[in-house]
């Protein structure tokens, strides 16, 4: 067994590469590990799978993984997340499910991971299957995964589910509210992104870059330029923001639909 003090040390250095992404640094240390006989430890072979996960080694990742004799959650949800943050998400989604089986409980960090993989390729099924696992299991509404559950339904055009959601979680975060706001503007209710907007300014919560997106897309597709202007100019003035390429393309958008209707109404009006 690794003593405390060191394998406390060789888990530390072990971060300190997956932190730097270095790989060759990784696995001298790994090989240090194997040669001291230090390699029968949980804490390590956790540090060990975070490492090859985070260089992008996601099969030596999973080797170290299935040798691990201790697995616990933390061991569990890092190896679910290397998969998803190499792409790999059917592998992520068979892993969480092998956990499940194997009569571990997901926490609000697993949760959380596997509803962002679904939000990222818009399987809300999958997504609806976690939703009712978290609902068995009992999860605390104001965690991390409530919030990417909002993120979820509302990536996945499923905005009816996503608000409520929404409207069951006691305090909600920066990242429901934009979620929704988002989710409301790309799925063809202008005038709700913007109700929610004014709402998420009234509860005191500061928007963000990506909150502004939201707001911004909800004008050009109700066709609000000055109001959208108007929020534009928000941005900096009122919230002390930096405008980013984003917004600068959604004026653009508000401007050309300006412009697009001057010019047919003018073509229109030649024809009387």
């Amino acid at each position: 067994m690794v003593q405390s003090d060191n394998k406390f040390t060789i888990a530390t250095a072990l971060a300190a590469s997956a932190a730097m992404q270095s790989l060759r640094f990784g696995k001298e240390i790994h090989g240090h590990v194997i040669r001291s006989g230090k390699d029968s430890d949980a804490v390590v072979w956790s540090a060990l799978l975070d490492v090859y996960g985070k260089c992008g080694s996601v099969n030596e990742a999973r080797s170290i993984f299935d040798k691990t004799m201790e697995k616990d959650i933390v061991s569990w949800t890092t190896m679910i997340d290397r998969y998803f943050g190499d792409g790999r998400s059917e592998e992520g989604f068979s892993l969480f499910s092998h956990m499940s089986r194997s009569g571990f409980s997901p926490n609000e960090f697993t949760y959380f991971g596997v509803l962002n993989a679904c939000a990222f390729s818009t399987l809300e099924e999958h997504g609806r299957q976690v939703h009712g696992h978290m609902m068995r299991t009992g999860f605390k509404p104001d965690s991390y995964a409530a919030s990417a559950l909002v993120h979820m339904y509302a990536k996945c055009g499923s905005v009816e589910s996503a608000h409520k959601v929404f409207k069951s979680l006691p305090s909600p975060d920066l990242v429901s509210w934009t979620s929704l706001i988002n989710g409301y503007a790309q799925n063809g209710h202008p005038q709700e992104a913007l109700e929610l907007f004014d709402l998420l300014l009234k509860s005191g919560t500061q928007p963000d870059h990506i909150t502004f997106v939201g707001v911004l897309s909800a004008c050009t597709h109700a066709g609000l330029v000055d109001k959208g202007i108007k929020y534009f100019h928000s941005i900096s003035e009122k919230h002390g923001l930096s405008h980013t390429p984003d917004h600068y393309a959604s004026v653009d958008a508000l401007s050309y639909g300006e412009h697009e209707l001057d010019f047919l109404a003018a073509k229109c009006s030649s024809h009387i």
